[in-house]
């Protein structure tokens, strides 16, 4: 198996088709749909979705454009309203955001914002979900960020890495053994879905609830998009963590229109160590990279 580097593309390593540049597929879930009153919209398609009661629907887009999100969305969520769609709280709006153009350098970058945003982000537009088994946080995903802090290690030394996984769970070793990514062994229902990877060469974001709000779901689409352009500017992983801590929360946080919230000190913490974990670094002793635990 040929080795990979931080460079790489993910395209390349994983074996999925590429994608260049902002594109994002959005999944909208709905209960106690009419089937017959519902006009789908060009670049969506319908499926039953047994997870749902009630004539439970999922409606899919194609990859969309940044520039073709909002014009979509809306075209889709007109054709659901003589269908008496409800968005119930056992239904969600997931978004998958194009990475398969990305390196894997530029992937960890992108991780790594998401996630000192995250507390801010399920605050704004998943209030109260944190706790749902079907979106937990990276914050509270210890399996989660141990294996990317694994794979960051690996691609940092240029080991062996590609589309095979272990499919059974046991130690680093048998990981190891399998050559594969450990990340894809994440459970699926992770606030962000990096198992999507193997699938789709895409990053999954589950925790946002249903809407038929098209300004709601829009804005979410677009925000995900907006963090992935504002990681690719920086120079590296750690280097989001540093700016994060020395002053950028709160001019980054403006420029996507979020209002930083510093008395969410707890979670906030958390979040700071799951992305330091991300960046490759040890939460006691940050300052300095650690590739070699691998």
């Amino acid at each position: 198996m040929p080795k990979v580097d931080m460079s790489t593309s993910v395209h390349r390593s994983i074996g999925v088709p590429v994608l260049s540049g902002e594109f994002v597929g959005i999944e909208l879930e709905y209960e106690k749909v009419t089937k017959s009153k519902v006009v789908i919209a060009p670049k969506w398609m319908s499926t039953v979705d047994y997870s749902l009661r009630a004539g439970g629907m999922e409606y899919v887009s194609e990859p969309l454009r940044r520039r073709e999100i909002s014009s979509s969305v809306r075209e889709m969520i007109n054709g659901l309203a003589e269908s008496k769609a409800e968005a119930t709280k056992r239904c969600g709006l997931h978004v998958h955001v194009n990475v398969s153009d990305l390196t894997w350098v530029e992937l960890y970058k992108y991780m790594t914002l998401y996630t000192l945003l995250e507390p801010l982000l399920f605050k704004v537009f998943a209030p109260g979900r944190e706790d749902s088994h079907f979106c937990v946080p990276t914050w509270a995903n210890t399996h989660l960020t141990e294996n990317l802090y694994i794979d960051g290690c690996r691609l940092r030394k240029g080991l062996p890495l590609g589309p095979r996984y272990s499919r059974t769970w046991g130690t680093v070793a048998t990981y190891v053994k399998g050559g594969g990514l450990h990340m894809l062994k994440s459970p699926k229902y992770a606030a962000m879905n990096v198992a999507s990877l193997k699938k789709f060469g895409t990053l999954e974001f589950r925790q946002a609830p249903a809407t038929l709000d098209p300004e709601t779901i829009v804005r979410w689409a677009t925000l995900l998009l907006d963090i992935r352009k504002e990681a690719l500017e920086y120079e590296a992983p750690e280097s989001i963590v540093e700016g994060w801590e020395s002053g950028d929360s709160f001019t980054l946080c403006e420029r996507l229109g979020l209002k930083y919230d510093p008395e969410d000190t707890q979670i906030q913490e958390d979040a700071i160590d799951a992305a330091i974990t991300i960046a490759g670094h040890d939460t006691i002793t940050w300052q300095e990279l650690n590739w070699e635990v691998a």
